[in-house]
């Protein structure tokens, strides 16, 4: 009997079928990413029922592209039964394809169930005809149809599996591809298996009466469309949602971690470490044990983030953090509670001895490296210790006397740790009545500059000065500036201060000069804060020309053991500032760890002898007296003038002169005087006149 196919019936007989897988590729990815049992098995149904209503309409609307010389119907019930069979089908194939393991033997095994069950909904709608005589097949085209309906089965089935993650990219893309490569596979198992069928000249169709092809395909068609877009706009709406419903409980559990954890080292924050402490205290409590609070602060933290910038400073507080941790003993933890501030809790202590080899172990390294890496700042840090139940019983009493340690370790020198000792949290109240007084007084330009004058070493004519800012609190007194001055330095004031201090220097400078005041070079200290500056040479000049004073009136001095922490560096600094017609004094030459070496690359123009090798002439007049005289021989090599500094006895001053000093200053020589009799010094003095004490 001849037949035909009907070219358009064809191309819609494809697209359905595209449309359907598709559908199903996206279903299985959806499924894919349920977690919850209920909902994944009203998918998998919800998706057998698209996706087998898909593949069974592309059949139907194959047939209707098939046409015979005799008139065409279908059986109902074998009809029905072929659509069962193709949701089944869709239903297994959506259940192998979201399968969380699967082996290639199993997969194949599945691919030959589904072909099958393909197939046999292909054939079984062909029975719906109910021919009369019965169809016949072409043996070779009949496996044929079997072979591509089993190949189809098993690309479908893989494509499907490999699709299913969440992590491919340009999924939308394959997943077309991956539809229209089953679409083929499913359109080219049925028409093929159509043209293995023979239809008998003379055959009728048995089911003529039964459902009509004609407005099935059209039925067909349009149901099974409707279903998967609806199938398909679900699917993106569940999605967005659950991704919504996702987003949402991970911004709450980041929510609810914030408020336990420090965002910048992810260690436990303030509060978290106060419930933990509480906690230890009762237990150490009830197990008569001890446990230690130690509170570290970083020194010169400040003038990382000034400096290299706050990026840099998170970094050092990051690695800083990590160090902590992987150090930490058991039964520990540690938390940062602000800035550059941790706090440490050791538990189930035997002995105090434990948690100082602890502090000693961390802090060894750092001393021998020079510092942690704090980009040239030279940033170090200091450990307050308070143990339980001696130091306090309670969380608030143990970190505030572990605070109060760890004040006085800064006072000790960088890298130090202490112990808490009573009477330190009374020194504590009044350093912070200091440190807040201070910085209200340099805010309000409310400082007194004084200077400390050099006097030849015989004492008859003044060499130079030194400017001393000086700070007297209302109720405590003048304080001495060796205390308050790096107090207000590891406050974060050091660059205003510095300065504050060359600018006032300027300004009386200029006002002996306009007095006809004969001159001399006044040194101006630079603070560590000042020193480490990139743009120093630019900030002092850009100060020195606004006070209208010439540069050759003004010495700057930088501490021995501030050069010698990047000596390189040091060299281009004092070059830079020499260029600019500064002159550079090295104080307290002596008892740090000088480069010899490196004194005549600095080039500076004078030498500062510090006070301890000044006092050593008295108690150890030979040993002392030997090392300073090779000090002043190596200065005066370099041709640098050499100021004795903390000069108290009359034997030092003899032992000075004798040794060929160039200069004194101290209690001995003269005292901190104000810019008045600083003019009055300056004065040419009577040729018989000398410093007697």
């Amino acid at each position: 009997m001849t037949s035909h196919f009907e070219p358009y019936l064809v191309v819609l007989s494809l697209l359905v079928a595209l449309l359907a897988s598709y559908t199903a590729l996206d279903l299985s990815g959806r499924i894919a990413l349920l977690s919850g049992l209920r909902s994944r098995r009203l998918w998998l149904v919800g998706g057998a029922v698209a996706m087998g209503c898909g593949v069974w309409s592309m059949h139907f609307i194959g047939m209707l592209a098939f046409t015979l010389p005799i008139q065409m119907g279908y059986d109902p019930v074998i009809t029905g039964a072929s659509l069962v069979l193709a949701i089944l089908v869709s239903y297994f194939a959506l259940r192998v394809a979201v399968a969380p393991h699967l082996g290639w033997k199993s997969l194949i095994a599945s691919a030959v169930l589904m072909a099958g069950g393909i197939a046999g909904m292909h054939y079984s709608g062909m029975v719906a005809m109910r021919m009369q005589p019965a169809i016949q097949y072409r043996t070779g085209l009949l496996l044929a149809s079997l072979l591509i309906a089993f190949v189809a089965s098993l690309a479908a089935l893989s494509m499907a599996r490999a699709l299913c993650r969440s992590d491919v990219v340009n999924l939308a893309r394959k997943r077309l591809l991956a539809a229209l490569c089953m679409a083929i596979g499913i359109s080219g198992m049925h028409y093929v298996g159509m043209y293995a069928a023979i239809f008998p000249v003379g055959a009728i169709c048995g089911s003529a009466q039964g459902i009509n092809a004609s407005w099935l395909g059209g039925l067909v068609s349009l149901v099974v469309v409707a279903m998967s877009v609806v199938a398909l706009l679900t699917s993106r709406f569940d999605t967005r949602h659950q991704a919504l419903a996702g987003a949402l409980s991970q911004l709450n559990e980041q929510i609810g971690m914030a408020g336990k954890v420090d965002l910048l080292t992810d260690l436990p924050n303030r509060g978290v470490l106060l419930e933990r402490l509480t906690l230890a205290v009762v237990e150490a409590a009830a197990a008569s044990s001890q446990l230690a609070v130690l509170f570290i602060d970083l020194d010169g933290f400040k003038s990382v983030n000034d400096l290299a910038g706050h990026a840099a400073g998170d970094q050092l507080l990051r690695s800083f953090a990590h160090r902590l941790q992987g150090q930490l003993p058991p039964d520990a933890m540690v938390a940062r509670i602000g800035g550059d501030e941790f706090v440490l809790l050791f538990e189930g202590l035997d002995s105090p001895r434990q948690v100082t080899g602890w502090v000693e172990s961390m802090l060894s390294p750092i001393r021998q490296d020079g510092g942690l890496d704090g980009f040239g700042c030279n940033v170090m840090p200091s450990v307050g210790i308070a143990l339980f139940p001696s130091d306090g019983t309670d969380a608030d009493t143990l970190i505030r006397k572990a605070d109060a340690a760890m004040y006085v370790a800064k006072r000790s020198g960088r890298g130090q740790y202490r112990f808490y000792e009573e009477g330190m949290q009374d020194s504590e109240r009044r350093l912070d009545r200091i440190r807040a007084g201070v910085m209200q007084a340099l805010a309000g330009d409310q400082l007194e500059l004084t200077f400390y004058p050099q006097f030849d070493a015989m004492g008859a004519k003044v060499l130079g000065a030194v400017a001393i800012p000086q700070y007297a609190d209302s109720v405590l007194g003048r304080i001495n500036s060796e205390e308050w001055l790096p107090m207000a330095e590891r406050s974060g004031q050091g660059k205003e201060l510095g300065d504050w201090l060359l600018r006032k220097t300027c300004r009386q400078v200029r006002l002996l000069s306009e007095a006809g005041v004969p001159l001399v070079k006044v040194s101006v200290p630079l603070t560590p804060a000042q020193w480490l500056h990139p743009q120093l040479e630019e900030r002092v000049l850009a100060i020195v020309m606004s006070e209208q004073l010439q540069t050759q009136h003004i010495m700057f001095e930088v501490p021995e053991s501030l050069m010698m922490e990047d000596p390189v560096r040091s060299v281009q600094r004092v070059q830079s500032l020499q260029r600019a017609g500064f002159a550079i004094a090295i104080s307290g030459f002596g008892i740090g760890r000088s480069s010899l070496a490196f004194l005549p690359r600095l080039g500076a123009s004078q030498l500062k002898i510090d006070r301890l090798l000044i006092q050593e002439l008295a108690t150890d007049t030979r040993q002392g007296a030997v090392v300073t005289e090779a000090i002043i021989t190596l200065a005066h090599s370099l041709k640098m003038t050499v100021v004795a500094e903390g000069v108290e006895t009359m034997v030092q001053l003899n032992l000075l002169r004798a040794l060929g000093c160039d200069a004194v200053q101290g209690p001995f020589s003269g005292r901190p005087v104000n810019l008045m009799d600083l003019g009055v010094l300056l004065e040419p003095l009577g040729s018989g006149l000398t410093l007697v004490k």
